[in-house]
């Protein structure tokens, strides 16, 4: 166990071996004699940010709590009224959840970007709740080499609101590049078993095979039937 405990108690021998003992487990003990010496170190440890009243899922349980925030982490969740922050916000009545990750987004960018961009989209990701992201690689050009996933990357260090990462695209020809990935920098690769969506088609069931075994990260697969696709253009007159 581990976490800080003020011991308010003015008779030192009882104190004493509270104290020994909260050690023993692991705590940090600050130890006062009276009352508003340990209300006064209470107030002089701050957070950047508290949210007070919100309503959270905890152990099951919706549970009105305050959430202190320092240095970008989540560091109390408990009632805070006697602790400052450099920002409060009084989230009252409203429930106050972690920010959701969407594993599929297609924000367009390099190639589409009249359709958006990485900051439209992520501008409209974290309006809605959306904090984290996975970007697919069906864009133009493709990201399916190092020199187009390291571009995206830069761009979204500058340009993105919410957390990113991109997903990196398998073809029939690009195994040697996929042998190059660094897999702590992505969350996945992506195949696409039919042309559907574009010229991204894998249907060597060789290269499929080899990037299956050799990828470190879940391989993605957008799993389709090339026959089928291509029957049904031919009934539609669109091949």
């Amino acid at each position: 166990m581990s976490g800080k405990i003020l011991l308010v108690e003015d008779e030192h021998s009882i104190a004493e071996p509270v104290i020994y003992n909260l050690k023993q487990e692991g705590f940090s003990v600050t130890h006062v004699d009276e009352g508003p010496i340990a209300l006064e170190i209470f107030s002089e440890e701050s957070f950047d940010l508290i949210i007070k009243n919100g309503l959270c899922f905890i152990e099951g349980n919706l549970k009105k709590v305050d959430i202190g925030v320092k240095d970008a982490l989540i560091k109390e969740i408990k009632e805070l009224s006697i602790f400052k922050a450099s920002q409060i916000i009084d989230a009252k009545n409203l429930l106050v959840l972690p920010g959701a990750i969407d594993t599929q987004v297609h924000f367009r960018e390099p190639g589409l970007t009249h359709k958006g961009n990485i900051f439209s989209e992520s501008r409209a990701a974290v309006a809605g709740g959306v904090t984290s992201y996975f970007e697919m690689p069906n864009t133009n050009p493709q990201t399916t080499n190092l020199t187009e996933l390291s571009k995206k990357f830069d761009v979204a260090s500058k340009n993105s609101l919410a957390n990113y990462s991109f997903m990196f695209g398998g073809t029939n020809s690009n195994f040697e590049e996929i042998k190059k990935l660094n897999f702590n920098e992505i969350p996945a690769i992506k195949i696409f078993l039919g042309s559907s969506t574009g010229d991204m088609l894998v249907d060597d069931y060789e290269v499929i095979e080899d990037i299956m075994k050799f990828s470190k990260v879940p391989v993605v697969v957008h799993s389709e039937d090339e026959g089928i696709i291509k029957n049904n253009l031919k009934k539609k007159n669109i091949a």
